[in-house]
């Protein structure tokens, strides 16, 4: 029932929780978005730990004041979008938490929102079913640098060569789909299991993964702590590649076409 912007803004005062995004558009061509609730005012990473309950310290101090959560009303690059990403910046001055979606969907969205000029339902409808991985284009090349190529065996190199020729898109009949979901899964596995090897905990994020392979491949998280040795960024990388290729290979054969991303054979089960 709401007519205009202040309605929209006056609407969202009765809305506790739980917190999410509010989408305002009108006639008039405005267009904003609040992630709007009642939230609480804490401190920084808290309750990201375990903390002392007996503490009233510890107790969360009140409400974040509701014309302070973030909103934007139409920003000047004329798209808004969110993809349960982190809302803020580093300037906003309250805390709110510390676990988003990763960055990739957010990241390509706005990317294909920024090039579209008149958007249309159709440009829109295409944009969903958009399947190009963000990730695989920060992280790909670098992981692909670190293969020792001495060492690998003819199905290796196969699934190597299919990597570099890959167009990094995660369509149905994509090998290197496949190929660099299962190294990516391997290697977040290596590099974090030793360290959260009980499944009660919360394991660090794709993005802080990322951000080590990257930033930091000096980081003392690539070393196994359950081997004598000092694995670096490199001997996980190659580790987790072998070891991808070889799954692979025993559940569906020499790399080919039952490696596609969505193969009749995959798909079935066989």
């Amino acid at each position: 029932r709401g007519k205009n912007y202040g309605d929209y803004r006056k609407a969202l005062t009765y809305y506790t929780a739980p917190a999410q995004n509010f989408i305002f558009a009108s006639n008039d061509k405005d267009i904003a978005i609040t992630p709007n609730g009642k939230i609480p005012l804490k401190f920084k990473d808290q309750g990201k730990f375990i903390m002392d309950g007996s503490d009233p310290a510890n107790d969360c101090q009140g409400w974040v004041p509701f014309a302070h959560n973030p909103a934007v009303k139409n920003p000047a690059r004329g798209y808004l979008s969110s993809a349960n990403q982190s809302s803020t910046d580093a300037s906003y001055p309250y805390y709110i938490n510390w676990s988003f979606g990763p960055y990739e969907r957010g990241k390509r969205i706005n990317e294909r929102l920024s090039g579209m000029q008149n958007a249309t339902v159709d440009s829109m409808r295409i944009l969903q079913t958009d399947t190009y991985s963000i990730s695989a284009r920060d992280v790909l090349a670098i992981m692909m640098g670190y293969i020792n190529v001495s060492k690998l065996d003819e199905n290796q190199r196969q699934a190597l060569a299919i990597l570099k020729s890959w167009n990094k898109r995660f369509d149905a009949d994509q090998t290197g789909a496949t190929i660099f979901n299962a190294w990516w899964l391997k290697f977040y596995g290596m590099v974090w299991n030793d360290e959260f090897d009980n499944n009660s905990l919360m394991l660090p994020s794709r993005d802080r993964t990322e951000q080590l392979l990257l930033k930091e491949p000096r980081s003392k998280w690539f070393d196994d702590i359950r081997t004598p040795a000092n694995e670096t960024c490199a001997d996980m990388v190659n580790r987790s590649f072998i070891a991808s290729v070889y799954e692979l290979v025993h559940a569906h054969g020499k790399p080919g076409k039952n490696w596609r991303w969505r193969s009749e054979e995959r798909r079935v089960g066989k």
